[in-house]
């Protein structure tokens, strides 16, 4: 069995299959990326529900890491400079903060350029 994390990001977003490939050229083999779209839920213990409200980390037998700390995870990966922000996203109190930037990136993506209407989240 492959035990490279996995980040799964929506396919459905131009912005966070963007992004995701940015990850990618900067993990390399250490990450895989796979589109939501693509894999059950149920698989990794996740509720169908809260699938597709946020991307989603998942590491050997942890349990699954959403929204901002799965950007950390990713982030840790990236290397250089990239790792310390990514350690931010992990550890409070910057923790706070990221989640806050996540959650406004994800609810305004369909803003930035390159976003499309299928970008955004409804509200809750």
């Amino acid at each position: 069995m492959n035990n490279t994390p996995i980040l799964f990001y929506d396919a459905d977003c131009a912005v966070c299959t963007r992004l995701a490939g940015w990850a990618k050229q900067r993990t390399g083999a250490r990450v895989t990326f796979r589109p939501m779209q693509q894999a059950d839920p149920k698989l990794y213990g996740i509720l169908a529900e809260d699938w597709l409200k946020a991307a989603w980390w998942v590491e050997g037998n942890t349990s699954p890491e959403r929204g901002a700390r799965a950007v950390g995870h990713v982030l840790v990966r990236c290397g250089r400079w990239w790792r310390m922000l990514g350690v931010m996203c992990l550890i409070e109190p910057t923790a706070f903060i990221a989640r806050g930037v996540y959650a406004c990136v994800a609810r305004y993506r369909r803003f930035i350029p390159g976003g499309t209407s299928s970008c955004g989240l409804t509200r809750e």
